[in-house]
């Protein structure tokens, strides 16, 4: 079974990338609609699901350069 992240930054190029979850797809679809970090109304929340992504364990170490 393969490992996805759940990732997402207010803006990569200070911040960098940040992992909020691991597990199956379907797992990190319902991280995405329930970690509190992605709820609320203000501009963060916003952002962070506008760059939300969910990403294999080789494309993390790989294009956005997280240590998994």
């Amino acid at each position: 079974m393969r490992t996805y992240f759940v990732i997402s930054t207010i803006n990569a190029q200070i911040e960098g990338w940040t992992i909020y979850g691991q597990g199956t797809k379907g797992e990190c679809h319902q991280i995405r609609l329930n970690d509190p970090a992605f709820q609320g109304t203000d501009i963060y929340a916003d952002t962070l699901n506008k760059n939300s992504r969910i990403v294999s364990r080789t494309e993390a170490k790989r294009k956005f350069k997280l240590e998994v």
